[in-house]
């Protein structure tokens, strides 16, 4: 080399190209190995982030050098499952100088990963990486978590911990005077239970999801009147075994009429159905929770259809993208039901208008 200044440290890189002018050097990034100059990376630990599925945790140690030699100006982080390869433009990152770990996150749950650090260092403009400063460690993240209380056991197994599981004693399930659409529930409190899972249905059909109570009473709320309920009642501990059991039935009042005795004179009975998504979001549970407690109020019928519903709410109304939740007097998939929106059919402003028109 020539034409350089005097008295001045230089360092030198050597790039190896094939005969078609391409770098031996697959990542496109030159290679140094300082032998005895430094160590090799050291202390890589990978592991899975408690209470995360999706998320590993990385740290390593810094590679022991001469500081005359060169600086470590990062730590490039790659990580890949199975057979795959490490990749230069996905799945990596590059840490600063001064930074020894990382987290990495957007990870497959219970699934194995291979992670490679490599120091990165400030000779060749910064794009070295130093040969012998990597190191690979594997780690599995976590496994979701279990549901211990989608469905109650059968009565009389054991709980989760293998505790024995006595009959709920107390159990009773009774209407409630003037709120048709209720039943109160209560039981004897059982000693050690943290909570109390209370789930119910209607005939043969299948128990809804689990509402939790602290107390040993319960208030169902949207039912349909003049209609009978099966509630089962389960007390769990701390550690969600299961200490008690029971199973109870009970019917909510019927209708009352209006002014009159005669059934002439009598008010129409009405029910409402709401259609609703619990994944909504927050303005949407708001709306239902305000129906909901003013459908009670009034003392009017209502049932419910929750789950993944503005596709078939918005097709019974006949409207493009329904506001959830939707409310429909009488029920939409009968027969001889016909949409009317305004007039059957419409949002929580509408139910609101309704419900003060059949109070008049």
């Amino acid at each position: 080399m020539t034409g350089l200044a005097p008295n001045t440290e230089y360092h030198a890189r050597v790039i190896a190209y094939t005969a078609a002018g391409s770098a031996s050097n697959p990542d496109g990034l030159s290679h140094y190995n300082y032998g005895s100059t430094h160590g090799e990376l050291t202390g890589l630990s990978v592991s899975a982030v408690d209470g995360e599925t999706t998320k590993l945790n990385v740290s390593w140690a810094a590679p022991a050098h001469r500081a005359d030699t060169y600086t470590v100006r990062g730590y490039r982080v790659q990580w890949k499952t199975g057979n795959e390869t490490y990749s230069t433009t996905t799945r990596n990152h590059t840490t600063a100088a001064n930074t020894t770990s990382y987290q990495i996150t957007g990870l497959t749950a219970d699934t194995e990963y291979t992670v490679k650090v490599t120091a990165l260092s400030n000779l060749g403009g910064g794009s070295l990486l130093l040969d012998g400063d990597a190191a690979e460690a594997t780690a599995t993240t976590n496994e979701p978590a279990k549901e211990t209380s989608e469905s109650p056991p059968p009565q009389g197994e054991s709980g989760p911990e293998g505790v024995g599981t006595a009959a709920l004693a107390g159990l009773t399930v009774a209407s409630v005077s003037g709120q048709p659409t209720q039943l109160a529930v209560s039981w004897d409190a059982v000693q050690g239970a943290a909570r109390y899972d209370v789930r119910w249905k209607t005939g043969a059909g299948d128990y809804g999801d689990a509402q939790q109570a602290t107390t040993n009473s319960y208030t169902i709320t949207g039912l349909t009147a003049n209609t009978s309920y099966t509630v089962n009642v389960a007390a769990l501990d701390g550690d969600n075994a299961l200490l008690a059991e029971g199973t109870a039935s009970g019917d909510t009042a019927p209708l009352t009429g209006g002014a009159g005795s005669s059934t002439e004179d009598a008010t129409p009975a009405v029910s409402f159905v709401i259609y609703y998504d619990p994944d909504g979001g927050a303005a949407s549970a708001d709306r239902y929770n305000e129906a909901v407690a003013l459908l009670d109020d009034a003392g009017i019928s209502y049932s419910v259809v929750r789950g993944d519903v503005q596709d078939d709410a918005s097709s019974l109304a006949g409207v493009t993208n329904s506001i959830m939740p939707r409310f429909f007097l009488g029920d939409p998939t009968a027969a001889d039901w016909t949409s009317k929106p305004g007039e059957n059919n419409g949002g929580l402003r509408w139910l609101k208008e309704k419900v003060a028109e059949l109070s008049d």
